[in-house]
């Protein structure tokens, strides 16, 4: 179990430990609490009569155990899930980042009625369509940025590049991945399909979006994902996983496409039927554009503030 996730935790607790104790004195209307370190804010919130949102940072950690990331010891983990259902049954309502999250809850237990989903945004920045973007030609142009994980789908996009290369599929493809934190055999195996890049700094990741023609996300499990946003901000399609939130944005064959996820198959099928047509997916440039508007987080928060004035029935900021 690493040194870092206990001492976060421990923070997490004496950080609620010290606002529930300023609860009574701080006197709100209601209690809006991050997981992990909500629980005595909460029971403080109850004890004063106080509505209580819990904000949920990722899905279920029932989904979250699917999807490998639970690793941090079996008591532990035990322990930290306990706390997060104290939390969930101490909140009247659970505030999620993505559909994904949200029916992982209704699929866990916790009554529809309870559960809200508001997707996260992206700062604009230095996303966008760019002003020297040139007709792309030639073969599809692949984009993956994240990790060489098996949580982030990189073996599956290697088995999928595999089955390309063995059809005699031509495409062109480059990765933004730190090399030094992913599986090494994935960093071997994907280097002889695609242009490794290595850790690419985020402000820098418009130029690879701009250059490519798809981005492929086929994680098995991505709470939400904010390059996906990112990406549309700069005209990219992508193609993601269902386990991905951020597909909430994708309106298949529209701006991208939606893949069962751990599925190697419909991985390789759908990159084979863009590389058929490249310049089908170089098409949905304008509706990869159109649907990141209203997506930046100057847009959540206002989202965000709605949500919590309908949960709480107060007049709408």
């Amino acid at each position: 179990m690493p040194l870092a996730h206990r001492l976060a935790h421990s923070m997490y607790a004496q950080f609620d430990h010290i606002v529930a104790r300023a609860l009574p004195k701080i006197a709100p209307r209601a209690v809006i609490a991050y997981e992990n370190g909500a629980l005595k804010t909460l029971q403080a919130a109850k004890r004063l009569g106080l509505p209580t949102i819990l904000d949920a940072a990722s899905v279920h950690h029932s989904m979250q155990a699917e999807g490998g990331l639970n690793d941090i010891g079996t008591a532990f983990r035990n322990r930290v899930n306990a706390r997060k259902d104290a939390e969930i049954a101490l909140a009247d309502h659970i505030l999620c980042c993505s559909t994904l999250a949200a029916n992982s809850y209704i699929a866990a237990g916790v009554p529809a009625d309870r559960v809200h989903a508001v997707q996260l945004g992206f700062e604009p920045g230095s996303f966008g369509p760019g002003s020297d973007r040139t007709a792309h030609e030639g073969p599809l142009r692949l984009a993956f940025v994240g990790r060489f994980t098996g949580v982030k789908g990189a073996d599956l996009f290697a088995t999928a590049l595999d089955n390309l290369a063995g059809q005699a599929i031509p495409y062109d493809c480059r990765i933004a991945a730190a090399r030094a934190d992913g599986v090494p055999d994935l960093v071997a195996r994907l280097g002889t399909r695609a242009t490794l890049l290595g850790k690419v700094p985020h402000d820098e990741l418009a130029a690879l979006y701009r250059w490519a023609d798809l981005l492929v996300m086929p994680s098995r499990f991505d709470s939400f994902g904010l390059v996906v946003p990112e990406a549309l901000a700069c005209g990219l399609p992508v193609l993601a996983s269902d386990h991905v939130g951020a597909s909430d944005f994708i309106v298949p064959g529209e701006n991208g496409d939606i893949i069962p996820f751990n599925d190697a198959d419909a991985l390789t099928q759908a990159l084979a039927k863009h590389a058929a047509n490249p310049a089908g997916v170089r098409a949905m440039r304008p509706a990869a554009l159109a649907s990141a508007q209203g997506a930046e987080w100057a847009h959540y928060r206002t989202r965000v503030a709605q949500v919590v004035a309908e949960m709480l029935g107060w007049s709408a900021p």
